[in-house]
C-alpha cells in the first residue's frame, strides 16, 4: 500500500511540473496584449512631433492648390509685383491701367503681347520691353520704355485768311505735351475741314517736325510747325443741271 500511495503522488507531481511552465509562458503574453489595448491609436497622415509644421504644411498646401488652378487655367506664375521704367513725362499709374496684365493674376503670353499693343497704340512710346524675373510666389514684370520727345513749341506759317490762334484751338496740340504722330494727323484733318468750311477747298497742310534742344526734364525736345498752303479761295461761276424734266432748273437752283 504504502508503494502504491508513493507512486500515485509521483505521477501527479510530474502532471504539475508540465502544466506549470505552459501557464507561466501565457502570462507574458496576456500582460503584452493589454499594454497594446491600452494605447491610443495614432491618426492617419499625422506623424508624431509634427504639430509644429501643420500651419506651414496647410500654407503650402494652398499655393499649390492656387497654381494648380492657374496651371489648368492655361496661364502661368502670379504676377506679384508690375514696374514701369524709363518714364519720366508719362506717370507708371497712366501705364499700369491700360496694361491686360493685372497684379495677382496669372502671366500669359496673350495677355502680355496685348500690353506691348496696347503700350505703342498710345502713341508716347518709341520702344517698349517688358523683363520677368522669379520672386517669391510667382513674377515680377518690368515694363521698360523709352518716351518720344516733347512737343516744346507749335507755330502755323503760311496763314493768311485764318489766325493763328483758331488753328491752334482747331489742331488742340499744346506746347509740352508728349509727340504723338496720331494726333498731328488729326489736327491737320481738321485744319484742312476748317479751311474748306471758310470756302478754301484747295488749302493744304504740311506738319514739320524739328529738334528744339532739351525740355524742362532734360530730354529731347521738338518744335512743330504746320505749313499752310491755303491757295484761292473756290468761287462757283455757273451751276448746270441735268436729268430734270418735271422740275424747272431755276426751282432746283432755289432749294
Amino acid at each position: 500500500m504504502a508503494i502504491a500511495a508513493t507512486c500515485t503522488f509521483a505521477l501527479a507531481s510530474e502532471a504539475l511540473a508540465q502544466t506549470a511552465p505552459k501557464r507561466a509562458r501565457s502570462a507574458p503574453a496576456t500582460a503584452a496584449a493589454k499594454r497594446a489595448a491600452e494605447k491610443k491609436p495614432v491618426p492617419r497622415n499625422v506623424s508624431r512631433g509634427s504639430t509644429r509644421n501643420s500651419t506651414t504644411g496647410s500654407v503650402a498646401a494652398s499655393r499649390a492648390s492656387g497654381a494648380a488652378k492657374l496651371v489648368a487655367a492655361g496661364e502661368g506664375p502670379v504676377v506679384q509685383k508690375i514696374l514701369v521704367k524709363g518714364n519720366k513725362k508719362i506717370e507708371t499709374d497712366a501705364v499700369i491701367v491700360k496694361l491686360a496684365t493685372k497684379q495677382g493674376q496669372g502671366v500669359s503670353g496673350e495677355k502680355l503681347r496685348q500690353d506691348l499693343d496696347v503700350l505703342f497704340k498710345t502713341g508716347f512710346f518709341y520702344d517698349v520691353k517688358i523683363e520677368r524675373e522669379a520672386i517669391e510666389g510667382g513674377v515680377q514684370l518690368t515694363y521698360n520704355v523709352v518716351e518720344k520727345p516733347s512737343v516744346v513749341e507749335v507755330i502755323f506759317t503760311g496763314n493768311n485768311e485764318i489766325d493763328s490762334a483758331e488753328l491752334q484751338t482747331t489742331a488742340a496740340i499744346k506746347a509740352y505735351e508728349v509727340l504723338n504722330m496720331g494726333r498731328i494727323r488729326e489736327a491737320v484733318e481738321k485744319i484742312q475741314k476748317l479751311y474748306e468750311d471758310k470756302g478754301y477747298f484747295l488749302a493744304r497742310l504740311t506738319p514739320k517736325i524739328e529738334p528744339a534742344g532739351k525740355d524742362g526734364l532734360g530730354e529731347e525736345a521738338v518744335k512743330l510747325t504746320f505749313e499752310v498752303q491755303e491757295n484761292d479761295k473756290v468761287k462757283v461761276k455757273r451751276i448746270t443741271i441735268l436729268g430734270n424734266k418735271q422740275i424747272a432748273d431755276g426751282k432746283i437752283k432755289g432749294l
